[in-house]
């Protein structure tokens, strides 16, 4: 029978295993969450002047890039000028940019 240290890819496995993973603070997903909020406010704003942005009703990590970890979805609900509205935008957390959508509502 082989000891682990004989075996070094099967150490290296069974330490990262055990190990808790270091993620990051509240601090900082407060502060992705409130630049994106500003970054999709001012997209949405630029395009529907009247815009009055609501609250978010979702949001997903994680999408596109190398490590899947580049942009940060929101869902964002609000008004234009009354009327009730939707938009989905994608933030990019490299360059800290927006691009806003209105949703069209499913009938």
């Amino acid at each position: 029978m082989r000891s682990l240290f004989h075996c070094p890819l099967a150490a290296a496995t069974i330490i990262l295993a055990v190990t808790p993973a270091c993620g990051s603070s509240d601090d900082s997903w407060k502060a992705l969450a409130n630049d994106a909020r500003k970054a999709c406010t001012a997209q949405i704003v630029k395009h529907a002047g009247k815009a009055k942005v609501g609250k978010i009703t979702g949001r997903v990590l994680g999408i596109g890039g190398v490590n899947g970890d580049r942009y940060y979805a929101l869902t964002i609900k609000g008004t234009v000028a009354g009327p009730a509205q939707s938009w989905l935008c994608l933030y990019d957390k490299q360059r800290h940019t927006a691009t806003a959508s209105e949703v069209e509502p499913v009938k």
